[in-house]
């Protein structure tokens, strides 16, 4: 519904609840839609009891559309600006998150060419910062917790995901809460970062430092990348969006289907496209297959 619609009670109401500025205004028109919507409630013109508060929360909103909400991975510190983020980190591990997305993307298979909407529009890099451009407004796991019924929708996306990749003979190899993005409009989801990626069965040199806790054990013997390490991860971050940040699952079980929290936490060496199978059958037979609207 259009702010114009709204009575000025509704339109303070709406700021003060808002979570972003792009829940307000259109930010591609932003300096004219901001300036139209501060002078609504700007205490000298706006007479209601709230109009001071709303006005300070709308400029702090617009602040952080300006320079991004900031978060920290293992290249070190990214803004996120709804559908761009700049990142600036290890020039190395940039570079290397840099080539890998270009790998992906110059694959033309069909497969690939479907499972590409899963990654983003474009990166660039430049002066030691990648700067990633989103199709569409896409935003972290971290610091989120979703419903069940979301959460159900964005790890299929992810085991999704890791199929392709073990289709084509890799493993991302550092899933996390900063690295998955989910898209609110389709419950997609976009993968952002690639500084771990390996080929399936070669040395895995580098992981998640954030997020050690969360690959298996077994991994640190023999360090060679294999398909259990993405459907793992992947298994972790549904955890994590269900409420539990540590990835243990244990504290969920009483909440959970225990047919889900069996699945997210017992390890499972079958191939990607496999779990993703099992994944589908546990779906199909406590939730059904329906579309819950996400509102994040």
């Amino acid at each position: 519904m259009s702010i114009d619609t709204l009575s000025i009670d509704e339109i303070i109401e709406k700021v003060l609840n808002a979570k972003l500025l792009s829940e307000l205004i259109d930010t591609t028109n932003f300096k004219k839609e901001f300036r139209s919507l501060a002078k609504k409630i700007y205490p000298d013109l706006c007479k209601h009891p709230k109009a001071k508060e709303a006005t300070q929360y709308l400029t702090k909103l617009r602040d952080t559309f300006k320079k991004g909400i900031e978060y920290e991975d293992d290249a070190g510190t990214f803004a996120w600006k709804s559908t761009q983020i700049i990142h600036k980190g290890d020039p190395e591990l940039l570079k290397k998150s840099y080539e890998n997305y270009k790998k992906l993307m110059s694959l033309s298979d069909s497969a690939s060419r479907k499972f590409q909407r899963y990654l983003p529009k474009s990166m660039k890099f430049e002066s030691n910062q990648l700067i990633i451009e989103l199709e569409k407004r896409s935003v972290p796991i971290s610091g989120n917790t979703l419903d069940i019924n979301h959460a159900n929708w964005i790890l299929s996306r992810m085991l999704e995901f890791n199929a392709w990749l073990h289709q084509i003979g890799y493993t991302h190899c550092g899933l996390s809460p900063e690295s998955v993005l989910i898209v609110p409009e389709t419950h997609g989801i976009v993968v952002c970062s690639f500084y771990h990626m390996t080929k399936i069965g070669q040395r895995l040199r580098t992981i998640s430092a954030k997020y050690q806790r969360w690959y298996s054990p077994s991994i640190f013997d023999k360090k060679i990348a294999i398909p259990l390490i993405d459907n793992e991860l992947a298994k972790k971050n549904a955890i994590y969006l269900i409420g539990d940040t540590s990835g243990v699952g244990i504290k969920l079980k009483k909440d959970t289907n225990s047919e889900t929290i069996t699945f997210l936490t017992t390890q499972d060496y079958s191939s990607p496209y496999e779990s993703y199978k099992k994944w589908r059958n546990i779906l199909e037979k406590n939730f059904g297959i329906k579309y819950w609207h996400l509102e994040l």
